[in-house]
């Protein structure tokens, strides 16, 4: 559970550019850790705002231009009289410029430099210099989080001043680890990958470069970030060709320590089954229970749902239809007898999270099938809105959507979760 394992609660956590991307994500993730929000930037963080007071915290949109270092003590001053205190500092606000490196403006250097390194540094200092007054190094801790990028590993193209500010960033975040420790203040960097983002709108709207870009990211990265979030847990089989996706698996284990692994790999056909050395596995989990370390825990069951509106989603999703599982689809079922509805159900969703094959809705009560309509998707899915009161729904769908990193699924109209 996010209570027992990321408890934010009384904690205040300040995220510059929260308002879209991968801040909004990070402010709504530490909100629904139970932290309190500072959202810092330039343009209003509205949505935002909206979002973490839906998952019952505080917000506080704090105005201020980082493109240059004269907001910066006013920014932790006035955090600090709205809230009392500052716990937690995401330096994730950043700019971007793109050019020929040969042809690049000494004014684009300094925008990008000044923005993302240099406002980023101050920041830092003044936060830590308020959390020197209370933090220690065996008891309450500053936390300050740097967001970098691959790129200060990669280099990429046509981006000089953002991979010497991300990388400098890097370096910055190392230094400040070092020097901070033994202040109370533990300070990291996270370095996301090609994310659809403000920052790689050109990117995606180039279709011959965003095609390159897509084309080195491992598919396996997806499958393994779906599995981690509906699952907790992901399992592939190393191969001399790669890591392969399993669809079940079952471990042994010494001492807490997996030993073995009887691994199920889907393949057209019905798939097969292999025992594989733990040295023969990637097992990736999230969330792992100090009494069973080799297992993950799905993010929805760390969701922050109270019991009252957990009981009124179950309600609604009872009163519709029973034994669907997450995420599932309702498709009409095909008059043809002779239907395979196994295989026409894997061919939908695969084995797992299937969709649920219901008798056709065009079953009369007493006539026999009637002629097929043409049907979409909201006919023959269940609707929550019409079975729940638009707070309790707009409040569940928050929680979980958080969890999950908003997956698309959750807003289409056609999928119950």
């Amino acid at each position: 559970m996010v209570s027992t394992l990321f408890d934010l609660t009384g904690r205040t956590a300040v995220v510059t550019g929260a308002n879209t991307g991968i801040g909004q994500g990070i402010a709504l993730a530490l909100a629904a850790a139970g932290a309190d929000i500072a959202a810092v930037g330039r343009s209003a963080a509205d949505e935002t705002a909206e979002k973490v007071r839906a998952l019952g915290r505080r917000c506080e949109l704090v105005s201020a231009d980082l493109s240059s270092i004269e907001p910066v003590t006013e920014v932790v001053d006035t955090v600090v009289a709205k809230f009392g205190r500052l716990d937690i500092l995401v330096n994730n606000a950043g700019i971007i410029r793109r050019e020929d490196a040969l042809d690049f403006s000494e004014a684009d250097w300094d925008a990008v430099m000044d923005t993302n390194l240099k406002t980023l540094f101050f920041l830092c200092q003044a936060a830590a210099r308020h959390m020197t007054g209370w933090a220690s190094q065996d008891g309450e801790r500053g936390k300050i989080v740097n967001v970098a990028s691959l790129l200060s590993f990669q280099g990429g193209i046509r981006v000089p001043s953002y991979t010497a500010s991300k990388s400098g960033v890097g370096g910055l975040t190392k230094l400040l680890a070092n020097e901070w420790a033994p202040r109370g203040i533990n300070v990291n960097a996270i370095a996301p990958g090609y994310i659809a983002t403000n920052n790689t709108a050109a990117l995606q709207a180039d279709e011959t470069r965003n095609r390159q870009i897509l084309e080195r990211t491992p598919f396996t990265l997806a499958l393994a970030a779906r599995a981690l979030a509906l699952r907790g847990e992901a399992v592939f089989a190393i191969r001399d060709t790669g890591l392969v996706p399993c669809s079940d698996w079952d471990l042994t284990t010494r001492f807490t320590v997996p030993t073995a692994y009887r691994v199920s790999i889907p393949d057209t056909g019905g798939g097969r089954t292999e025992t594989l050395l733990a040295n023969e596995v990637l097992h990736l989990r999230i969330g792992s229970e100090v009494s069973a370390p080799y297992t993950g825990i799905a993010p929805l069951r760390r969701a922050r749902l109270t019991g009252g509106l957990l009981e009124t989603l179950e309600t609604a999703l009872a009163e519709i239809y029973a034994d669907a599982p997450l995420g599932s689809a309702v498709i009409p079922m095909p008059e043809q007898p002779d239907t395979d509805m196994t295989a026409l159900a894997r061919g939908f969703r695969g084995m797992r999270g299937r969709v649920l094959v219901r008798e056709s809705v065009n079953v009369t009560a007493a006539g026999g099938p009637a002629p097929q309509t043409d049907l979409k998707p909201h006919d023959v899915t269940p609707d929550l809105s019409k079975a729940m009161t638009k707070e309790s729904l707009s409040g569940a769908k928050a929680s979980i959507e958080t969890v999950f990193g908003v997956l698309p699924g959750l807003s289409n109209p056609a999928t119950t979760w």
